[in-house]
């Protein structure tokens, strides 16, 4: 992987988000030719803090006509997809862009040049299916943003096998780490122990699959190294754990006895006791495998967040 990206011109869409961020920071220390694509206005704070500086490209994915003329001009050789719609209460854009901005995309960059296409799709595709999850399984999403996220991918999957784009298809899990948004499990759990507030927790038993952000960031770079034909993996521990006990954990590593206000937070469609990945196909397919255990991970990211002010 070491020379995969260097001189190599790379986009990343949805570059100011949390995946988008780290992964930007990785492929310049690769020597990549690095262009971010943001919204216009958007806020590129996770570039100061990582002290990045990709080339930014302000354009909306859903229109074709600018998307073809920016990306024709740059020809990137690697495209990662990391951007997310975070007002799922808008149908039409929540929906257009897991769709329609995926064809748009592809429309613009396939091409002999174009050596991998990597998405990042989320583990809200399968729905409510208990865990350990395979990427074989059904998915039966339960919301609408899982259902778009699994058109999106089935789109990708169709084109890469018809048309012979090489395109791979990362289902994410509970992703962790430095900058994840303040209103995430997390690091509202850190700051509010921290401060000696109250954690609100749904009742009892609701479980994640948490994967730092360092490990997912090294997921993306050996999948564009080792791309198929849509292909998908999931991204996760494997591992799953409580509410609480994430909780717990971080009160632990602080020293604190936290105070748990169980049932304070309403449960959500997809929040379920038997929640986690089965990551054999991204182990045995690319050697992938998880680097930072999950205390390890909490003592990292509470550290980063302690000495920046949280």
């Amino acid at each position: 992987m070491k020379d995969t990206f260097t001189n190599k011109t790379v986009l990343v869409t949805g570059a100011n988000g949390f995946v988008g961020a780290h992964l930007v920071k990785a492929l310049e220390k690769q020597g990549a030719e690095v262009f971010a694509q943001v919204r216009q206005s958007s806020d590129t704070y996770r570039f100061d803090h990582l002290k990045t500086r990709p080339t930014p490209i302000e354009m909306d994915l859903c229109e074709l006509t600018t998307v073809q003329q920016q990306l024709q001009a740059i020809r990137p050789h690697y495209v990662f997809n990391t951007a997310v719609n975070r007002n799922y209460n808008d149908v039409t854009a929540t929906i257009q862009l897991n769709t329609l901005a995926l064809v748009n995309l592809l429309e613009s960059v396939q091409g002999s040049h174009l050596k991998a296409f990597v998405h990042c799709g989320s583990s809200t595709e399968y729905g409510n299916l208990p865990g350990p999850i395979t990427e074989t399984d059904l998915p039966e999403p339960c919301t609408l943003y899982g259902g778009a996220k699994l058109a999106g991918s089935q789109l990708l999957q169709s084109l890469s096998k018809s048309r012979k784009i090489p395109i791979a298809i990362l289902r994410l899990f509970h992703v962790y780490g430095p900058l994840e948004s303040d209103s995430r499990l997390i690091p509202t759990a850190i700051h509010n122990i921290l401060n000696d507030k109250p954690v609100k927790l749904t009742d009892p038993g609701c479980t994640h699959d948490p994967v730092h952000i360092d490990d997912v960031v090294n997921a993306c770079l050996l999948a564009a190294q080792s791309c198929g034909y849509g292909d998908i993996f999931n991204i996760a521990s494997g591992c799953k754990i409580s509410n609480e006990d994430i909780v717990n954990t971080i009160a632990s590593i602080l020293g604190k006895k936290p105070s748990i206000q169980s049932g304070a937070f309403a449960k959500r469609e997809w929040d379920r006791d038997n929640w986690f990945a089965n990551v054999d196909k991204m182990r045995n397919v690319l050697g992938w495998k998880v680097s930072m255990d999950f205390q390890e991970g909490l003592s990292q990211t509470i550290d980063w967040m302690k000495s920046h002010g949280t």
